[in-house]
Protein backbone atom coordinates (compact mmCIF):
# COMPACT_ATOMS: atom_id res chain seq x y z
CA UNK A 1 0.00 0.00 0.00
CA UNK A 2 1.63 3.30 -1.01
CA UNK A 3 2.26 6.20 1.31
CA UNK A 4 -0.64 8.25 -0.05
CA UNK A 5 -2.99 5.79 1.65
CA UNK A 6 -1.84 7.02 5.07
CA UNK A 7 -4.20 9.59 6.62
CA UNK A 8 -2.90 12.98 7.61
CA UNK A 9 -3.07 12.19 11.34
CA UNK A 10 0.17 10.42 12.14
CA UNK A 11 2.11 9.47 15.29
CA UNK A 12 4.31 12.57 15.33
CA UNK A 13 1.28 14.76 16.08
CA UNK A 14 0.97 13.17 19.53
CA UNK A 15 4.58 14.09 20.34
CA UNK A 16 4.04 17.63 19.01
CA UNK A 17 0.88 18.02 21.12
CA UNK A 18 2.73 16.89 24.26
CA UNK A 19 5.58 19.30 23.55
CA UNK A 20 3.16 22.20 23.05
CA UNK A 21 1.17 21.43 26.20
CA UNK A 22 4.29 20.81 28.31
CA UNK A 23 4.72 24.41 29.44
CA UNK A 24 1.63 26.11 28.01
CA UNK A 25 -0.25 27.74 30.90
CA UNK A 26 -3.93 27.11 31.51
CA UNK A 27 -6.38 30.04 31.47
CA UNK A 28 -6.94 31.67 34.85
CA UNK A 29 -9.94 30.11 36.60
CA UNK A 30 -11.43 31.46 39.78
CA UNK A 31 -10.71 29.05 42.61
CA UNK A 32 -8.66 26.78 40.33
CA UNK A 33 -6.09 24.44 41.82
CA UNK A 34 -3.33 25.13 39.27
CA UNK A 35 -0.11 23.73 40.65
CA UNK A 36 2.97 23.60 38.47
CA UNK A 37 3.08 22.80 34.76
CA UNK A 38 -0.35 21.67 33.46
CA UNK A 39 0.93 18.39 32.00
CA UNK A 40 2.41 17.22 35.31
CA UNK A 41 -0.61 18.56 37.21
CA UNK A 42 -3.16 16.67 35.13
CA UNK A 43 -1.16 13.45 35.38
CA UNK A 44 -0.94 13.72 39.17
CA UNK A 45 -4.48 14.83 39.95
CA UNK A 46 -6.67 13.66 37.02
CA UNK A 47 -4.84 10.63 35.68
CA UNK A 48 -7.79 8.23 35.41
CA UNK A 49 -10.14 10.69 33.62
CA UNK A 50 -7.30 11.63 31.29
CA UNK A 51 -6.56 8.03 30.29
CA UNK A 52 -10.23 7.21 29.81
CA UNK A 53 -10.75 10.35 27.71
CA UNK A 54 -7.93 9.28 25.38
CA UNK A 55 -9.74 5.95 25.02
CA UNK A 56 -13.06 7.75 24.53
CA UNK A 57 -11.67 9.59 21.50
CA UNK A 58 -10.34 6.35 19.97
CA UNK A 59 -13.66 5.51 18.35
CA UNK A 60 -14.25 9.13 17.37
CA UNK A 61 -11.07 9.25 15.30
CA UNK A 62 -10.99 5.75 13.86
CA UNK A 63 -14.67 6.00 12.98
CA UNK A 64 -13.73 8.81 10.63
CA UNK A 65 -10.24 7.90 9.44
CA UNK A 66 -10.76 4.14 9.38
CA UNK A 67 -14.27 3.96 7.92
CA UNK A 68 -14.78 7.22 6.00
CA UNK A 69 -11.32 8.23 4.70
CA UNK A 70 -9.31 5.00 4.45
CA UNK A 71 -11.75 3.00 2.25
CA UNK A 72 -11.03 5.26 -0.73
CA UNK A 73 -7.36 4.24 -0.87
CA UNK A 74 -8.02 0.65 0.15
CA UNK A 75 -10.68 0.01 -2.49
CA UNK A 76 -8.40 1.29 -5.25
CA UNK A 77 -5.18 -0.36 -4.12
CA UNK A 78 -6.89 -3.72 -3.49
CA UNK A 79 -8.38 -3.46 -7.01
CA UNK A 80 -11.92 -3.72 -5.68
CA UNK A 81 -13.15 -0.43 -7.19
CA UNK A 82 -11.93 2.12 -9.73
CA UNK A 83 -10.27 5.37 -8.69
CA UNK A 84 -13.44 7.30 -9.60
CA UNK A 85 -15.60 5.08 -7.41
CA UNK A 86 -13.09 5.33 -4.57
CA UNK A 87 -13.25 9.11 -4.79
CA UNK A 88 -17.06 9.03 -4.78
CA UNK A 89 -16.99 6.77 -1.70
CA UNK A 90 -14.86 9.34 0.14
CA UNK A 91 -17.09 12.25 -0.92
CA UNK A 92 -20.33 10.50 0.04
CA UNK A 93 -18.88 9.42 3.37
CA UNK A 94 -17.69 12.93 4.27
CA UNK A 95 -20.93 14.60 3.19
CA UNK A 96 -22.93 12.10 5.22
CA UNK A 97 -20.64 12.58 8.19
CA UNK A 98 -20.98 16.38 8.11
CA UNK A 99 -24.74 16.30 7.58
CA UNK A 100 -25.56 13.86 10.36
CA UNK A 101 -23.50 15.81 12.91
CA UNK A 102 -26.36 18.31 12.91
CA UNK A 103 -28.92 15.58 13.56
CA UNK A 104 -26.72 14.07 16.27
CA UNK A 105 -26.57 17.38 18.10
CA UNK A 106 -30.33 17.93 17.76
CA UNK A 107 -30.99 14.43 19.09
CA UNK A 108 -28.81 15.11 22.17
CA UNK A 109 -30.84 18.29 22.80
CA UNK A 110 -34.21 16.60 22.39
CA UNK A 111 -33.43 13.46 24.38
CA UNK A 112 -31.83 15.51 27.14
CA UNK A 113 -34.88 17.76 27.30
CA UNK A 114 -37.25 14.81 27.56
CA UNK A 115 -35.18 13.18 30.30
CA UNK A 116 -34.90 16.43 32.26
CA UNK A 117 -38.66 17.01 32.00
CA UNK A 118 -39.27 13.56 33.49
CA UNK A 119 -36.74 14.16 36.25
CA UNK A 120 -34.61 11.28 35.01
CA UNK A 121 -30.88 11.46 35.69
CA UNK A 122 -28.66 14.24 36.99
CA UNK A 123 -25.83 14.44 34.46
CA UNK A 124 -25.58 18.03 33.27
CA UNK A 125 -28.17 19.59 35.55
CA UNK A 126 -25.59 21.81 37.26
CA UNK A 127 -23.94 22.81 33.99
CA UNK A 128 -25.20 26.29 33.03
CA UNK A 129 -23.98 26.10 29.44
CA UNK A 130 -24.77 22.59 28.19
CA UNK A 131 -27.39 21.37 30.67
CA UNK A 132 -29.94 19.21 28.86
CA UNK A 133 -27.63 18.67 25.87
CA UNK A 134 -25.02 17.15 28.18
CA UNK A 135 -27.64 14.90 29.76
CA UNK A 136 -28.72 13.67 26.34
CA UNK A 137 -25.11 13.18 25.23
CA UNK A 138 -24.26 11.04 28.26
CA UNK A 139 -27.28 8.81 27.66
CA UNK A 140 -26.90 8.51 23.88
CA UNK A 141 -23.14 8.01 23.67
CA UNK A 142 -23.10 4.33 24.76
CA UNK A 143 -26.05 3.65 22.44
CA UNK A 144 -24.33 5.26 19.43
CA UNK A 145 -21.06 3.48 20.27
CA UNK A 146 -22.73 0.08 20.65
CA UNK A 147 -24.70 0.50 17.43
CA UNK A 148 -21.53 1.46 15.58
CA UNK A 149 -19.66 -1.54 16.98
CA UNK A 150 -22.43 -3.84 15.75
CA UNK A 151 -22.67 -2.32 12.27
CA UNK A 152 -19.02 -1.69 11.31
CA UNK A 153 -18.31 -5.18 9.95
CA UNK A 154 -21.65 -5.52 8.05
CA UNK A 155 -21.02 -2.14 6.43
CA UNK A 156 -17.52 -3.23 5.41
CA UNK A 157 -19.09 -6.35 3.91
CA UNK A 158 -21.32 -4.05 1.90
CA UNK A 159 -18.37 -1.82 1.02
CA UNK A 160 -16.49 -4.63 -0.76
CA UNK A 161 -19.37 -6.51 -2.41
CA UNK A 162 -17.86 -7.75 -5.70
CA UNK A 163 -18.86 -5.75 -8.77
CA UNK A 164 -21.25 -3.32 -7.00
CA UNK A 165 -20.22 0.32 -6.90
CA UNK A 166 -23.62 1.27 -5.48
CA UNK A 167 -23.06 -1.00 -2.48
CA UNK A 168 -19.86 0.89 -1.65
CA UNK A 169 -21.66 4.23 -1.85
CA UNK A 170 -24.39 3.02 0.50
CA UNK A 171 -21.77 1.71 2.91
CA UNK A 172 -19.95 5.05 2.82
CA UNK A 173 -23.21 6.86 3.62
CA UNK A 174 -23.80 4.44 6.49
CA UNK A 175 -20.34 5.04 7.95
CA UNK A 176 -20.88 8.79 7.68
CA UNK A 177 -24.22 8.45 9.47
CA UNK A 178 -22.72 6.46 12.36
CA UNK A 179 -19.73 8.75 12.81
CA UNK A 180 -21.72 11.96 12.39
CA UNK A 181 -24.46 10.97 14.84
CA UNK A 182 -21.97 9.93 17.54
CA UNK A 183 -19.50 12.80 17.18
CA UNK A 184 -21.57 15.59 18.88
CA UNK A 185 -22.18 13.37 21.91
CA UNK A 186 -18.47 12.56 22.29
CA UNK A 187 -17.42 16.20 21.85
CA UNK A 188 -19.93 17.51 24.43
CA UNK A 189 -19.05 14.80 26.93
CA UNK A 190 -15.30 15.20 26.40
CA UNK A 191 -15.43 18.91 27.25
CA UNK A 192 -17.02 18.20 30.64
CA UNK A 193 -14.57 15.60 31.93
CA UNK A 194 -11.97 17.98 33.36
CA UNK A 195 -12.35 20.94 35.73
CA UNK A 196 -11.52 24.39 34.41
CA UNK A 197 -8.04 24.38 35.91
CA UNK A 198 -6.84 21.68 33.49
CA UNK A 199 -9.56 21.65 30.82
CA UNK A 200 -7.46 22.95 27.91
CA UNK A 201 -4.63 20.51 28.58
CA UNK A 202 -6.94 17.58 29.30
CA UNK A 203 -9.13 17.92 26.22
CA UNK A 204 -6.43 19.04 23.78
CA UNK A 205 -3.86 16.46 24.76
CA UNK A 206 -6.25 13.50 25.02
CA UNK A 207 -7.74 14.38 21.62
CA UNK A 208 -4.32 14.46 19.93
CA UNK A 209 -2.97 11.39 21.70
CA UNK A 210 -5.99 9.45 20.46
CA UNK A 211 -4.97 10.51 16.95
CA UNK A 212 -1.43 9.36 17.66
CA UNK A 213 -2.19 5.94 19.15
CA UNK A 214 -5.37 4.94 17.31
CA UNK A 215 -6.44 6.66 14.09
CA UNK A 216 -2.90 7.03 12.73
CA UNK A 217 -2.62 3.23 12.76
CA UNK A 218 -5.74 2.65 10.64
CA UNK A 219 -3.98 2.18 7.27
CA UNK A 220 -1.15 0.08 8.70
CA UNK A 221 -3.31 -2.29 10.74
CA UNK A 222 -6.02 -2.35 8.08
CA UNK A 223 -3.60 -3.40 5.34
CA UNK A 224 -1.77 -5.86 7.62
CA UNK A 225 -5.07 -7.51 8.59
CA UNK A 226 -6.14 -7.66 4.94
CA UNK A 227 -2.88 -9.27 3.85
CA UNK A 228 -2.92 -11.76 6.74
CA UNK A 229 -6.51 -12.88 6.14
CA UNK A 230 -5.98 -13.00 2.37
CA UNK A 231 -2.93 -15.20 2.81
CA UNK A 232 -4.79 -17.51 5.21
CA UNK A 233 -7.96 -17.86 3.12
CA UNK A 234 -6.82 -17.43 -0.49
CA UNK A 235 -8.02 -18.29 -2.96
CA UNK A 236 -11.26 -19.56 -1.41
CA UNK A 237 -12.76 -16.38 0.08
CA UNK A 238 -11.13 -13.19 -1.28
CA UNK A 239 -14.29 -11.22 -0.47
CA UNK A 240 -14.01 -12.14 3.23
CA UNK A 241 -10.39 -11.00 3.29
CA UNK A 242 -11.45 -7.62 1.91
CA UNK A 243 -13.51 -7.00 5.06
CA UNK A 244 -10.42 -7.32 7.30
CA UNK A 245 -9.87 -3.51 7.60
CA UNK A 246 -13.00 -3.47 9.80
CA UNK A 247 -10.93 -5.04 12.59
CA UNK A 248 -9.21 -1.91 13.94
CA UNK A 249 -12.26 0.43 13.87
CA UNK A 250 -14.29 -2.34 15.52
CA UNK A 251 -11.78 -2.71 18.35
CA UNK A 252 -11.59 1.04 18.86
CA UNK A 253 -15.36 1.43 18.98
CA UNK A 254 -15.59 -1.20 21.70
CA UNK A 255 -12.85 0.66 23.60
CA UNK A 256 -14.87 3.87 23.30
CA UNK A 257 -18.00 2.17 24.65
CA UNK A 258 -16.17 0.89 27.72
CA UNK A 259 -14.49 4.27 28.31
CA UNK A 260 -17.82 6.11 27.96
CA UNK A 261 -19.48 3.94 30.61
CA UNK A 262 -16.54 4.36 32.98
CA UNK A 263 -16.37 8.14 32.47
CA UNK A 264 -20.11 8.46 33.05
CA UNK A 265 -19.76 6.64 36.36
CA UNK A 266 -16.88 8.92 37.40
CA UNK A 267 -18.75 12.03 36.28
CA UNK A 268 -21.91 11.11 38.23
CA UNK A 269 -19.82 10.48 41.36
CA UNK A 270 -18.09 13.84 40.93
CA UNK A 271 -21.42 15.63 40.49
CA UNK A 272 -22.90 13.95 43.57
CA UNK A 273 -19.87 14.99 45.62
CA UNK A 274 -20.17 18.57 44.35
CA UNK A 275 -23.87 18.70 45.22
CA UNK A 276 -23.19 17.31 48.70
CA UNK A 277 -20.40 19.85 49.26
CA UNK A 278 -22.64 22.70 48.11
CA UNK A 279 -25.42 21.53 50.47
CA UNK A 280 -22.99 21.31 53.39
CA UNK A 281 -21.66 24.79 52.65
CA UNK A 282 -25.18 26.18 52.49
CA UNK A 283 -26.06 24.56 55.80
CA UNK A 284 -22.98 26.08 57.46
CA UNK A 285 -23.91 29.54 56.21
CA UNK A 286 -27.43 29.14 57.60
CA UNK A 287 -26.04 27.99 60.95
CA UNK A 288 -23.71 30.99 60.99
CA UNK A 289 -26.58 33.42 60.42
CA UNK A 290 -28.63 31.78 63.17
CA UNK A 291 -25.76 32.18 65.59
Amino acid sequence: MPSDAVPSSSPQWGAIAMALRRFMPEPEVSGADNQGAPLEHIWKTHRAPFVYTVLLYAGLHTGFWGNVVFPKSFLVQAKIRSNRTGLMVAIIGMLSDCGFKIFGGILCDRIGGLLAAKGDGGEGRRDPLWGETLLGAWRLLPIFGGLSAVLIWPLWCLMVVPGSNVASLFAAAGFGLLDGMMKPAIVVVGMQIFPGSVAATGVGLSYNLAHCFFSSLCPFIGVAAWEAVRAATAPATPWLANTAPAFWPEVNMLITCVAALQLRRMYVEREKAAVAAAAASSAKRKDGRLC
